[in-house]
């Protein structure tokens, strides 16, 4: 059995485009792969490997359901839905295909973190590409100067982000809380490591490697932060010459080069993206590995509100653009009977470059992802397609973020939902929806709560309108809503992308600190309907701020 992870092939083979046209790899920034369907070529044929929650997409796109192999079943509360079989987790989908003691080839880019899975499952796990040696040139970055460039970055953004809320009465106050004379990245960094034992911290994935070095990742490099002495190095091919920096030194390969340059003890790695082929030369080279893929997420989670005013443009710009393409939706069905997905979407990202013209926006804004999908298309979330929307489609979702960037580095993301419902018992629905995001959630929020509190009192505010829920159609009488909805979050922390590590949820026992930022939501799928309820929030000093309102 071969499986590949590559993107390419599912392009060529498939005809789509994983980040166009699906809605997880686009969200997971800093481990795409995680979230892109893997293709397993077995004697039986092919079968495309993905979570449940991509599967109305797959469908949308042409594959056939004989050849699709769920994991990771998605949390639904419609009884349909939830009879879809998945396996556990993507080693025992594969543990499915598998003939007994078949070997398992993966490419040299199948992200380590799976690789590591499968090898625990007790599969004869081969890395089918390794590549060839090739030397490489070290660089060190002056992190003094990453931190001033940031400082006249954010200087600016202060400026645009304090013209916004002069309009904004609901949010006077929160100007007060910007700042550009804080940052931690390093120090964070350095306290981070001790915890974790690592001597140094090797990164490619975008939003770490853009917050260590000041500019845009690309293919081919790795930022290598060093432990104690707070050196910082970016390691690129002996070919390209467009790498910033002052040259310490050329390598015979990037394994040399992190022996020479990481010192002595485990060197962390993001092992959601670091291929397999790179992680095992590293490993074969004598490089001690330590997986730091959802330390480093918090890493940027627990400073994301250094970057207040960029967060507060993108929650902003997507008010704006979200109630904007709704409200279009809304008028184009009466108008003309229907309006299709991709229609709505385009009003949505037309409504972009408006809000940067009338708010005199002087940073980029770029799609960060997009779930936009009527009800009786499809319940599962996904990307918009040319399906119709029409008064009897029951709901459309529009649940969709942003990225504020400066030369292609992310300096914020939103993630908000609104909703466009046809019928009063959705109606209904919707607005107690938004009345438990923005009262029971974001109006009980404070410093120290717990998380998992959180996540308790959501699902009770629920409760106690669950017989009304089920008069309206929205839930069934059968269904145990706080079994079900304790398998999902209620919101999660920002970190310049949706936290996967600080959730409000069971399992997630985390005390909020002050001037913590994210996001807080319901979302509901169930017969006719698929609806979407979500706030962005900020802890502030005196009070919480919902910025979505």
């Amino acid at each position: 059995m071969r499986l590949i992870s590559n993107p390419q092939y599912i392009r060529d083979n498939y005809g789509f485009d994983p980040f166009a046209n699906l809605l997880i790899p686009n969200i997971r920034m800093d481990s795409p792969l995680m979230a892109t369907p893997v293709v397993a070529a077995t004697d039986a044929g092919e079968y495309v490997l993905s979570r449940q929650q991509e599967l109305g997409s797959l469908l949308s796109q042409g594959v056939p359901m004989d050849r699709i192999r769920l994991f990771e079943g998605y949390v639904t509360l419609d009884p349909a839905l939830k009879s879809t079989r998945s396996a556990k987790s993507f080693a025992a989908a594969v543990e499915e295909l598998a003939r007994p003691g078949e070997a398992v080839a993966v490419d040299g880019g199948f992200p380590y973190s799976r690789y590591l899975a499968l090898k625990d499952a007790g599969l004869d796990v081969r890395i089918e590409e390794h590549g060839t040696t090739a030397a490489v040139v070290a660089y060190r970055l002056d992190t003094g100067a990453v931190l001033r460039d940031f400082r006249a970055i954010r200087a600016r953004g202060i400026g645009a982000a304090r013209a916004l809320v002069e309009s904004l009465p609901q949010l006077d106050g929160i100007q007060d809380e910007f700042t550009d004379a804080v940052d931690s990245r390093y120090s964070l960094l350095e306290k981070i490591a001790a915890e974790n034992g690592v001597a140094a911290v090797l990164s490619s994935a975008r939003p770490n490697f853009s917050e260590l070095t000041g500019f845009a990742a690309r293919e081919g490099l790795h930022a290598l932060w060093v432990g104690g002495t707070g050196e910082l190095y970016v390691i690129g091919p002996a070919t390209d010459y467009s790498i910033p920096g002052v040259p310490t030194g050329t390598y015979s390969s990037l394994s040399a080069a992190i022996r020479s340059l990481a010192g002595d003890g485990a060197t962390g790695i993001e092992e959601h993206r670091l291929g397999a082929a790179t992680a095992d030369a590293l490993h074969g080279a004598g490089v001690e590995l330590a997986p730091l893929s959802l330390e480093l997420g918090k890493w940027r989670d627990l400073r994301d509100h250094e970057d207040l005013p960029f967060q507060l443009i993108a929650a902003r710009a997507s008010t704006y653009c979200i109630s904007g393409a709704l409200k279009h939706a809304e008028e184009t069905i009466a108008e003309r009977g229907y309006i299709t997905e991709n229609e709505a979407h385009a009003k949505y990202r037309e409504l972009i470059h408006a809000f940067r013209a009338e708010h005199g926006i002087p940073f980029a804004l770029e799609p960060f992802f997009v779930n936009l999908h009527a009800a009786d298309r499809s319940l599962y979330p996904g990307p918009p397609t040319d399906f119709r929307i029409t008064a009897g489609s029951g709901s459309v979702k529009l649940d969709a973020g942003l990225k504020v960037t400066h030369n292609g580095v992310v300096l914020a993301t939103s993630d908000m939902a609104r909703s466009l419902v046809t019928t009063d018992e959705a109606r209904e629905g919707y607005e107690f929806f938004l009345k438990v995001v923005r009262e029971d959630i974001i109006g009980a929020l404070h410093a120290g709560k717990d998380c998992e509190v959180v996540h308790r009192e959501a699902v009770e505010a629920v409760l106690a309108h669950r017989q009304r829920l089920i008069e309206l159609n929205l839930l069934a009488e059968e269904t145990d809503f706080a079994a079900e909805y304790g398998k999902r979050n209620v919101g999660h922390l920002m970190g310049k992308q949706e936290s996967f590590g600080l959730e409000f949820k069971p399992g997630h026992p985390f005390a909020l600190p002050a001037r913590s930022l994210g996001a807080a939501e319901i979302q509901w799928s169930f017969g006719n309907y698929s609806i979407g309820a979500e706030d962005m929030w900020y802890i502030g000093a005196d009070r919480v701020y919902n910025t979505t309102i």
